[in-house]
């Protein structure tokens, strides 16, 4: 069941990060810019709910006939298909490219992967940190380009140490 109560849950993040060559766990606040469109419920092929990051759009569909659970959304008029189907939606969370990453030379592909409710927990818990401000976590997938490997891993450590991404701790 997805945290909503409902469905079936597709993490294609966590399943893309979880085969990767290096696994990377960060720790975020209330400033991190979360990727958008990261969620959809799908029923039959179509969407029937998604997550919302425009604070102006999440207003708007306050004042609605949807249904609002933070900021996914779930279309009323397509809610009422799904409620007399006997098959559970799914819902999707997408792999999402890290660009900051993929620009460093050995790398060929890095995604960010939005971990269940347990898995973050798992994440905090092992992370030594005495910063009490954090409310998230994420973790990316980073493989290897074999052909690369020969440059020196200064490069990686670098960026990774240095990120132009706001409020991240590294593990």
């Amino acid at each position: 069941m997805s945290p909503l109560g409902f469905g079936k849950k597709h993490n294609a993040g966590m399943k893309r990060a979880l085969r990767s060559d290096i696994l990377i766990s960060f720790l975020t606040n209330r400033e991190y810019d979360w990727p958008k469109n990261n969620l959809k419920l799908i029923h039959r092929g179509e969407i029937i709910g998604e997550d919302i990051s425009d604070p102006d759009e999440i207003n708007r569909l306050k004042q609605s006939e949807h249904h609002l659970f933070g900021n996914i959304v779930i279309y009323s008029h397509k809610f009422e298909k799904f409620k007399e189907a006997c098959e559970p939606p799914v819902m999707h969370i997408n792999a999402n490219p890290c660009p900051e990453i993929e620009e460093i030379a050995p790398v060929s592909e890095a995604i960010i992967a939005s971990p269940s409710r347990l898995t973050d927990k798992y994440i905090k818990s092992k992370i030594n940190s005495r910063n009490e401000i954090h409310i998230g976590s994420f973790l990316v997938g980073v493989n290897l380009d074999n052909t690369s490997l020969e440059k020196s891993s200064n490069e990686l450590d670098a960026t990774l140490t240095g990120m132009s991404r706001p409020c991240i701790q590294f593990a």
